[in-house]
């Protein structure tokens, strides 16, 4: 896992060939989207986000960026200063607010998703493989946009299973 900066996050997707926080583009056509609501038991959180990840396809690496965060810092430390002390990093969530994690780190990507849910925070879940775009929004709410299809549909029958409540489906 690598922390990086806001610049270096929007360089990422700029790399990687992946949409900028598409939230408020609108729809078009190709693009499928869902809304949800999380579970709201932190001991579900872990393992619905581990299968929703799963029904994204092959895990390929991310970009997690966190962009709305709240903690007391004079009562608590970072909640993610232990993953960033695993990687060696130093930096507060302020100065690098981006989490790059390689293939074989899907448990820490999906340690700090959940994480991000617990404590209500905003992030974008960006796919290395293109697959998806997820933002998690505040704990309350989870967009979903693919352009495939297939991986919709895996989604949508994942959050049917854990009984989520969809807020939102567009097919386009």
């Amino acid at each position: 896992m690598k922390c990086i900066t806001e610049t270096e996050c929007s360089e990422w997707l700029l790399q990687h060939g992946v949409d900028e926080t598409p939230y408020g583009h609108g729809l078009s056509r190709g693009v499928h989207y869902i809304q949800f609501a999380p579970p709201t038991s932190n001991e579900d959180i872990s393992h619905f986000v581990q299968a929703l990840v799963k029904s994204l396809g092959n895990f390929q690496g991310c970009l997690l960026q966190i962009h709305d965060w709240m903690y007391d810092s004079e009562y608590e430390e970072d909640p993610t200063s232990s993953i960033r002390l695993r990687c060696g990093e130093g930096r507060s969530i302020k100065e690098a607010p981006g989490f790059v994690f390689e293939p074989s780190e899907l448990s820490d990507a999906i340690e700090l998703c959940a994480l991000i849910l617990e404590r209500d925070w905003t992030a974008y879940l960006y796919l290395t493989s293109k697959a998806a775009t997820l933002l998690l929004w505040e704990g309350a709410l989870v967009d979903f946009w693919s352009n495939d299809a297939k991986v919709e549909k895996h989604v949508h029958a994942e959050l049917c299973r854990s009984n989520l409540r969809i807020t939102h489906r567009y097919k386009g």
